[in-house]
């Protein structure tokens, strides 16, 4: 910790203050006169080039500096206001050099092993006024939010447009039947929303559910008793940090990827590193927590046997190149493939090939999961795509889309709760994507996560959509029976 601030107090006091405020600043005034503040700030915007994400804020820093150590006459006040700035940095250091790391595991593994059980969360929102209403242009999840909420006192027959943007739960308690939309039922919305869709039922009807092969999860804490996986959950550890109730987030992923009623793989092996993210202090490290996580996974998938090996760890985040721990994270990533195991993030360029990316679909409440021609682009990028963008280019061939919206997943307010979640986002994406890969393992174990995304490439399906009295081609779309029928033939 000592040579972090060494360090960091040469770099800031010593590089930085010594030669723009105590230095330079003094001769600028002969030449710029009272612009001096001015340029000098504008030369520091210029050494912090290389970060170019930060040159405006850089510029107003550097000329409230120079104001400060030229109104003092000193570069003392330069020196305080840069200390301070560091205060939040030191901060997050300090978390991160004095949190523990996991704890070794036992040479001997007995599975399952639980080492700890999160709370389930309580939500409740009580009896609502009026419910929001829908903004197809503000871009923001959960506009319409009804999870815990008491509607019984409101008539909502004609709000049927801002019901069918609505995210909801079990314990949402709806108006009498007269008061509600004629062609708006919760309880049927939910249901549909459970299945994976795209066929990916009539796969698990020929025995094409997983099972045999070893998904593994890092992400937010996790309801380990939700009734969708808790009888497959092989292992749930926590990264070191404080305690937490069970997220939405993590029971959420962990059911589109192997729950046993909503899941894409029903009968895979789950392994869970929790904790991943639910921390801000611990976002500076964050890189290094996703690396100590993905190792662990190794050291468990070197004790199972070989019919039972983890395959896929799914992990709906990612890690900034800006920050430490981005080498090590990618590190890790790599050991796990020479072990076996594809890594899938939300970033492009972790566990996909070079030029290919996945995205969401959107679907109405009530659409067909099965049927390809309810899907639309993903309600967070529809607007972007009604624009132009991806058509006839060569993204669009190389884009890869997933079911994401109109989603009902496990809850984590209870073990046999459900939430409706109408607007997703690309962490859904990534757990059905490692449910699919689960399923392929089943089809030829020694499939390879290069064989994988051609397949799906190859399988996917173009369809035509209308929008405004326009049509759009939309796709690829994933067409999971026909990517196992890929598999099969070239197994």
């Amino acid at each position: 910790m000592i040579p972090l601030v060494i360090l960091g107090w040469s770099t800031f006091v010593l590089a930085e203050e010594f030669l723009f405020r105590g230095l330079l600043l003094p001769r600028m005034y002969r030449v710029f006169g009272k612009r001096d503040c001015f340029v000098n700030a504008f030369l520091f915007e210029l050494y912090s080039i290389f970060q170019y994400w930060m040159v405006p804020f850089r510029f107003l820093e550097g000329w409230l500096l120079a104001r400060a150590a030229k109104r003092h006459q000193s570069t003392w006040m330069a020196f305080v206001m840069r200390g301070v700035e560091g205060l939040p940095i030191g901060m997050l250091i300090t978390v991160g050099v004095i949190s523990q790391p996991l704890t070794a595991s036992p040479r001997l593994i007995e599975f399952p092993m639980i080492s700890t059980r999160p709370a389930p969360m309580t939500r409740y929102l009580g009896k609502l006024a009026d419910i929001p209403i829908y903004n197809p242009y503000s871009g923001a999840l959960f506009q319409v939010d009804l999870r815990g909420a008491d509607l019984s006192s409101l008539d909502l027959r004609g709000r049927i447009n801002d019901l069918s943007y609505a995210d909801f739960d079990l314990h949402t308690i709806w108006p009498d039947k007269n008061q509600m939309p004629v062609n708006f039922d919760p309880t049927l919305v939910l249901e549909i929303g459970k299945n994976p869709g795209l066929g990916v039922r009539d796969l698990h009807a020929q025995g094409i559910t997983g099972k045999g092969v070893g998904v593994a999860i890092i992400d937010q804490t996790l309801l380990t008793e939700h009734i969708e996986y808790t009888e497959r959950l092989r292992w749930y550890e926590e990264l070191p940090g404080y305690p937490s109730p069970a997220s939405f987030h993590g029971s959420a992923v962990a059911s589109i990827a192997v729950g046993q009623t909503v899941g894409v793989a029903p009968e895979a092996d789950l392994y869970y590193i929790g904790g991943a993210g639910s921390q801000i202090s611990t976002f500076w490290a964050l890189g290094h927590q996703y690396a100590q996580a993905i190792r662990r996974i190794i050291q468990i998938n070197a004790q199972l046997p070989a019919e039972g090996k983890i395959r896929i760890i799914s992990i709906s985040s990612g890690w900034l190149p800006s920050l430490p721990g981005y080498q090590d994270a990618c590190r890790a990533v790599k050991e796990a493939g020479t072990a076996g195991m594809m890594v899938i993030t939300t970033d492009a360029a972790t566990g996909m090939p070079s030029g290919v990316y996945a995205e969401g679909l959107g679907r109405p409440p009530t659409a067909d999961p099965v049927n390809l021609l309810s899907y639309t682009p993903g309600l967070w990028w529809a607007n972007t795509f009604y624009a132009g963008t991806f058509q006839n280019t060569v993204e669009r061939d190389n884009m890869l889309l997933f079911p994401m919206d109109s989603r009902t997943m496990a809850s984590f307010t209870g073990a046999s709760d459900y939430i409706f979640n109408r607007s997703g986002g690309q962490s859904w994406v990534v757990p059905y994507i490692a449910g699919l890969y689960a399923l392929t393992a089943q089809v030829d174990p020694a499939i390879t996560p290069q064989q994988f995304w051609n397949a799906a490439i190859q399988a996917g399906k173009m369809i035509e959509i209308q929008h405004d009295g326009k049509i759009y081609t939309l796709g690829k779309i994933i067409d999971p029976t026909e990517l196992i029928n890929i598999i099969k033939d070239s197994h």
